[in-house]
């Protein structure tokens, strides 16, 4: 944590491994700012509020740490001990997927954003086509994953009480339907 905090660039650390933060393109850019318009303006007002990639996501006070594109917290950000650089608890995390990124984000970043107790949706996005992978716990706690493809698609974050349609994630972008 120490180390993170000192250094000038943003990096993520698993199982003693770093992993430097790469820049993103600019439909990665416009993805995350696109959702994060259409989050901020229905959850104005409520408890939930959206964190850019600055802040950190940790799975527990002695990490790892990611920097998910966006996050949900609801009330309070719990926040990781001896700084307010990270929080333990969002309710939602964001990835756009690149590909240098996929694989690292949905077999490592994914899995790893599981063991956090407050998580309820997943949404790993592509930037090539459009496409949405949307992990959700349900109530009994089990993960389920569903797959969005094609403007008109429409995911539900319940935990939230918000929804996001392709057309608002992909808005100025042309980009083809994934079959």
């Amino acid at each position: 944590m120490q180390l993170e905090r000192a250094s000038i660039s943003k990096n993520e650390y698993v199982d003693g491994l770093i992993y430097a933060m790469a820049g993103g393109t600019m439909e990665h850019a416009r993805i995350v700012k696109n959702v994060d318009r259409a989050l901020e303006q229905q959850l104005e007002g409520g408890p939930c509020e959206t964190w850019s990639a600055d802040f950190k996501i940790a799975i527990s006070d002695r990490g790892p740490y990611f920097y998910p594109d966006l996050s949900v917290i609801c009330g309070e950000p719990e926040l990781l001990a001896g700084g307010r650089d990270g929080a333990k608890n969002p309710v939602v995390v964001v990835e756009v997927l690149s590909k240098s990124t996929r694989k690292y984000d949905r077999d490592t970043k994914a899995v790893l954003y599981k063991e956090i107790p407050s998580i309820r949706h997943i949404l790993l996005i592509s930037q090539y086509s459009l496409a949405v992978e949307h992990q959700v716990r349900g109530r009994s706690g089990r993960w389920r994953a569903e797959t969005f493809t094609g403007r008109a698609a429409t995911v539900k974050l319940s935990a939230i009480g918000a929804e996001l349609t392709l057309s608002a994630i992909y808005n100025k972008l042309l980009l083809p339907s994934k079959v």
